[in-house]
């Protein structure tokens, strides 16, 4: 492969010298990471507790005899 020169980089503008290159991912952190496990865990019980309980109750309550 032959090697570009700087104007024909993207963004058209030559990089200047010593400058840093920076990724644009980066990882989350350990703390993100805990966070977002919460998040979904937090999601999914409350997920769970409207399909297990009704809204409101049951209004009439049926005394058995």
């Amino acid at each position: 492969m032959k090697p570009t020169p700087p104007s024909a980089q993207p963004g058209g503008a030559p990089k200047e010298e010593g400058a840093i290159e920076v990724d644009a991912y980066r990882p989350t952190s350990r703390r993100q990471h805990l966070i977002l496990i919460a998040v979904a865990l937090a999601t999914a019980v409350i997920l769970w507790l409207l399909l297990l309980y009704r809204p409101g109750g049951n209004p009439r309550r049926y005394v058995p005899a």
